[in-house]
């Protein structure tokens, strides 16, 4: 378990501290140059972690950012009473986007079926017997599907990371504490972007399920980010372009921590690329 790194006088790192699984015994890892990559929430602990044993100091991490998800039920009414063929499914094959005042505001949606998905949450709770709810559902299965929906976000100064002293772990560490506000506005958005998917799939004969939009609560998502964020100015808790830490200096951070904006689109692919180019252009 990676736990802190050392610093020295100066503020760069000397070594990383690191807590073996099994016992917790402590081993020192000395490096010229070290590279964070463990994930927004995770590389923002560790950093964390070490000012507060460095400095004795506790930081905010601010501009935390996440997806909000929207999920949405429905009938692809044109497959009613089809057979299912349980081996063409794949995850995520179709996909649509809505366009909005600016192209930093798209929404984008994934369409998933449920032909793999767990059917017995869904006829346990038809209004029917046991044997006929799962009649109904062999009838229905071909038919349904799940939009999934996918919102921006940005960097706000009222969402952030920090260490709470008012809770420790096993190891007597502040833990990590997590602040963070939905945008001005974010309901309106929902709403409009909501009635024009349900237009949009009626007009293709697949109508969303009325009253079974689920409006997922943020943390509930993985694409976190934005809490050390890449930024041509020298500025506390942010990296260079080329992802050096401007307060350690012979740190990298190479995860979502870096990304200034999050986009509606999934940013897995974009993180990569931009480990891959630090890599070649740094090391």
């Amino acid at each position: 378990f990676a736990s802190h790194f050392q610093l020295t006088r100066g503020g760069s790192i000397e070594s990383l501290v690191t807590l073996g699984l099994d016992g917790g015994a402590m081993e020192i890892h000395s490096a010229d140059a070290y590279v964070l990559a463990c994930g927004t929430l995770s590389t923002s602990n560790v950093v964390l972690r070490t000012v507060y044993r460095g400095r004795n100091e506790i930081v905010r991490l601010a501009g935390l950012m996440d997806n909000r998800q929207i999920l949405a039920p429905f009938l692809n009414l044109s497959m009613l009473g089809r057979n299912c063929n349980l081996s063409t499914y794949q995850y995520h094959q179709l996909a649509f986007g809505i366009e909005m005042g600016s192209p930093a505001q798209y929404v984008h949606g994934q369409v998933t079926t449920l032909k793999t998905g767990t059917a017995h949450a869904i006829f346990q709770n038809l209004p029917l017997d046991l044997k006929t709810s799962i009649q109904v559902f062999r009838n229905l299965r071909a038919c349904l599907g799940v939009l999934n929906m996918n919102y921006c976000d940005w960097r706000r100064d009222d969402n952030y990371l920090t260490l709470s002293k008012d809770t420790t772990d096993e190891g007597g560490w502040p833990v990590l504490s997590i602040q963070y506000k939905s945008a001005a506005g974010e309901a309106a958005t929902i709403e409009r972007t909501c009635s024009i998917a349900r237009r949009f799939f009626a007009s293709l004969g697949a109508p969303l399920v009325p009253g079974m939009m689920h409006v997922r609560p943020m943390g509930s998502s993985v694409h976190y980010s934005g809490t050390l964020p890449m930024s041509a100015e020298r500025k506390p808790w942010a990296v260079s372009p080329t992802c050096q830490s401007y307060d350690i200096d012979n740190l990298f951070i190479v995860d979502g921590a870096v990304m200034p904006f999050l986009p509606a689109k999934n940013l897995t692919f974009t993180l990569m690329a931009n480990a891959v180019r630090v890599a070649a252009t740094v090391f």
